[in-house]
């Protein structure tokens, strides 16, 4: 990620309290979250599909 944060530092949000109401806003959208994060954001029905999935990492779309 260290690579897509330097070509385009304007698009990364680094805190979920930033981040949620962007993702509320937006129609289409990709994120990349820990599993932890996939389970809470689940408890609080953030709308999101799995698209990616491995131990580490979990690709969610909005679309």
């Amino acid at each position: 990620m260290q690579f897509g944060i330097g070509r385009e530092p304007g698009n990364w949000i680094a805190s979920e309290a930033d981040f949620l109401p962007v993702w509320l806003a937006t129609q289409q959208a990709l994120a990349i979250v820990s599993p932890d994060t996939y389970q809470n954001w689940q408890k609080q029905n953030i709308p999101m599909k799995i698209v990616y999935q491995d131990p580490r990492r979990i690709v969610v779309a909005r679309y």
